[in-house]
């Protein structure tokens, strides 16, 4: 298990992406909100403090800090996700994260377990 605890800055955008592992996000402060093709019509769904989601492995989605505060989270990646097809394998290194757009979380701190 990978533990992640992120400060997305106003403005600040994950971008579509998806992970190779199933997560559990539970925010601790500000909102984030969420976008997936497959819930509601891509509706905006507005995450925030004391609330939490689960995002499915492989599955595309976007979260972006539509608000005037930072938002802060802790992000669960509920196992290691399988190197692509022709990737060299690395040691001690796991691709959990995929963006496909620019990033723009403010800090980030990970933890493997």
């Amino acid at each position: 298990m990978i533990v992640e605890a992120i400060t997305v800055k106003p403005g600040g955008s994950f971008g579509w992406h998806t992970h190779g592992s199933a997560a559990a996000v539970v925010m601790t402060g500000g909102t984030l909100t969420v976008y997936d093709p497959k819930v509601a019509k891509c509706a905006a769904q507005r995450v925030s403090k004391g609330q939490s989601f689960i995002e499915p492995a492989n599955h595309i989605h976007m979260a972006r800090n539509e608000g005037t505060k930072p938002a802060t989270l802790y992000a669960f990646y509920l196992g290691f996700a399988e190197r692509r097809a022709g990737e060299p394998a690395r040691r001690n290194t796991h691709r959990l994260h995929v963006v496909t757009s620019s990033r723009t979380a403010s800090s980030a701190t990970r933890l493997a377990f």
